[in-house]
């Protein structure tokens, strides 16, 4: 499994000190194991080291989309065939017992929450089209409407994204 390093300030138990992974270094290249590729970091620094996904993130985010929109769907589908937009029933059924009025209100909450992100990053981030994130949520749910989000806003932080092109670039490194 390929690794990267991340360094940023952290004060949680998964970052290691730097000083830590320099002798992780040695002790790797003597068992054979992979070994962290070395970079010259500060000693006030903390370096998380993070496996990677096989996956860019954009890409996951764009596959999650597609099962956000798909699998809802799936199920929403065959009920409006059967019932039509019976919007009583649908509300009936909607909070028919504990459970399901319980996942209503989880939905209802985190939706809401990010509505909330969505104009948090679209001011720190600017840009257009932040729009579209919430239009989903509102047709189709948070299923969709996070990841696009998250796809948006990853492409947006990327090099020659909305942030950059503002002269806003992304910060490497991170010193106590």
């Amino acid at each position: 499994m390929r690794r990267r390093i991340v360094r940023r300030k952290s004060h949680s138990r998964t970052s290691l000190p730097v000083s830590v992974l320099r002798g992780c270094r040695k002790s790797s290249k003597a068992t054979g194991r992979e070994t962290i590729p070395w970079t010259r970091p500060y000693d006030d620094e903390r370096v998380t080291v993070v496996p990677e996904v096989g996956m860019k993130p954009k890409t996951m985010y764009l596959v999650l989309c597609v099962l956000g929109l798909a699998l809802p769907y799936w199920q929403f589908l065959p009920w409006l065939a059967a019932h039509g937009l019976d919007w009583r029933l649908f509300l009936h059924e909607l909070s028919a017992n504990r459970i399901s009025s319980f996942f209503v209100m989880d939905v209802l909450v985190s939706a809401v929450t990010l509505f909330v992100f969505i104009g948090s990053e679209q001011k720190r981030l600017g840009g257009k089209g932040w729009w579209l994130p919430r239009a989903c949520v509102l047709l189709v749910g948070v299923s969709l409407g996070l990841p696009l989000f998250l796809y948006m806003r990853e492409k947006a932080m990327q090099p020659g994204g909305e942030r950059q092109k503002a002269g806003q670039g992304r910060i490497e490194t991170a010193r106590r």
